[in-house]
């Protein structure tokens, strides 16, 4: 049944790209052919990655990985939501906080080849691991922009004229972005710190990528 459903996500969403590259080609031109083509290969990366790295990701993160995809290269970058909303990229930002944590435990989990690693830590540390790794996926995630921007003449920074007559060159958005993912992902941490310490074990296996057997 959830593979079913799964498979009917998939469907539903290949097809919005087939309509995307119809409505945007005449607009757009190749860019959408190839941004959809790339999104395309996101979207099957899980269950690649499940392959060839012989892991399980649960049906709950992937759904949160597909739809987090969506939001952002689909209605953001070939439905131009970024251009047309100010505070897209915000949102964006805000759910990546709510899943990085997530990945942070999988993270361990997987780094030790062992799915019980994490009774064996102390919470706190756990904790602390999961704010740094979201902090450190946010800083990525401004540098590609800025590195989009320079090399590629994009404006994901959004550079903006303040009412002083200065020219704005991303850091108000770039700080911005990056509270809201920083708070997202203090929130989720708290809730999983406070899930570990209770040892609700059932509840974390829903959310954690484990090894698969060969």
């Amino acid at each position: 049944m959830k593979n079913r459903f799964l498979g009917s996500v998939y469907t539903i969403f290949f097809l919005l790209l087939v309509i995307g590259i119809v409505t945007q080609y005449a607009e757009k031109g190749f860019w959408v052919i190839w941004t959809s083509l790339v999104l395309g290969a996101f979207y099957l990366l899980p269950a690649i990655l499940e392959r060839i790295l012989h892991i399980i990701i649960p049906p709950l993160i992937k759904y949160a990985i597909l739809a987090f995809l969506f939001l952002s290269l689909y209605m953001g970058g070939i439905l131009s939501f970024y251009d047309r909303y100010d505070g897209w990229d915000t949102f964006i930002h805000l759910l990546s906080g709510f899943i990085t944590p997530a990945l942070a435990l999988s993270l361990i989990n997987l780094l030790n080849g062992d799915p019980c690693t994490i009774r064996t830590l102390k919470p706190g540390f756990s904790f602390l691991f999961m704010v740094l790794f979201a902090a450190g996926v946010s800083l990525l995630w401004e540098y590609t922009e800025f590195l989009s921007d320079s090399l590629l003449g994009t404006n994901h920074l959004n550079d903006t004229r303040l009412d002083n007559g200065l020219v704005d060159i991303g850091l108000m958005d770039t700080l911005k972005d990056l509270i809201c993912s920083q708070l997202a992902s203090l929130l989720t941490s708290f809730w999983l710190y406070r899930t570990i310490r209770k040892e609700q074990w059932l509840c974390l296996s829903r959310i954690l990528i484990t090894k698969g057997r060969h």
